[in-house]
């Protein structure tokens, strides 16, 4: 299969969407966010993709933390919204700087990090 042209994926993207996953602690904001390209990972395979990425992040917070709590207790504060199809400009960040670098990461491997509020 011939590879895509950057500006026929990100067409692409902008009309088909991305695949989108966040993460919170219960009582806060989201604190981390990743999109996919649907065409380079099911759904299973950015479940997994994630929940990996979710799993050192929160150990790597635990790790920084002086709160007494086991890291069972401290990752079960954590809630996250499953892996859902949403439109690319509701998930890819507004600002230049943070966009080009959402851009990059959904041409290069296929997912990148965004932004959250």
């Amino acid at each position: 299969m011939a590879k895509e042209r950057p500006e026929a994926v990100m067409i692409r993207l902008e009309r088909e969407g991305v695949l989108g996953a966040s993460a919170w602690f219960r009582d806060s904001e989201p604190f981390t966010a990743m999109v996919f390209d649907p065409r380079r990972f099911t759904r299973e395979r950015a479940t997994k993709k994630f929940l990996t990425m979710l799993r050192r992040e929160v150990r790597d917070m635990w790790r920084g933390e002086d709160s007494g709590l086991t890291l069972g207790v401290y990752s079960d504060q954590v809630a996250w919204s499953g892996v859902h199809l949403m439109g690319f400009d509701d998930m890819i960040p507004r600002n230049e700087h943070d966009r080009r670098d959402a851009i990059e990461g959904l041409l290069g491997p296929g997912w990148a990090f965004v932004p959250t509020p």
